[in-house]
Formats: structure tokens, C-alpha cells, sequence
């Protein structure tokens, strides 16, 4: 994710046939609590709805952290 031609923000999925992980999520210190994690969620939540992808797992060390943001991830089961 870019802003200004900057890099802020970087998601990744790693796809299985019809599951995926969430992974390498990160977003700079000086854009973490501006909405830039959930728009990249977001991005990749469109990818897989778009791709047959059934489900979205998430491995991380920071459960607490992520899950308080993550309200629109139920329909994946995380």
C-alpha cells in the first residue's frame, strides 16, 4: 500500500486451493491507527471473495492487537 509513492503498508495471502493465510501483514509506525491495516484487510478480503477462496486464516503473534480491528472478518471463520 502506497501513499505519495511511499510504501506504508504490506499484506500477503498464501493460497491452498479454496484457503488462504493471511500473512506478512506490517504498516509503518507513522500510519499504524489510520485505517491502513483494514483497508489492506479489506483488499485482501475482496481478493479472495473474488477468487473462490472459502476460507482466511490467520496466523500472528499479536492476536489481541489485530482482532479488536477485525470486526468484518467473521464471514471468514477467523
Amino acid at each position: 500500500y502506497y501513499t505519495e509513492e511511499i510504501l506504508i503498508g504490506t499484506v500477503a495471502l498464501e493460497i491452498y486451493n479454496h484457503h488462504a493465510l493471511l500473512r506478512s501483514l506490517a504498516v509503518t509506525k507513522t500510519k499504524q491507527g489510520h485505517g491502513v491495516g483494514h483497508a489492506l484487510v479489506k483488499a485482501e478480503e475482496a481478493y479472495a471473495l473474488t477468487h473462490n477462496i472459502q476460507q482466511l486464516y490467520l496466523l500472528t503473534i499479536t492476536p489481541a492487537t489485530f482482532l479488536v480491528h477485525a470486526k468484518s472478518l467473521d464471514r471468514f471463520r477467523f
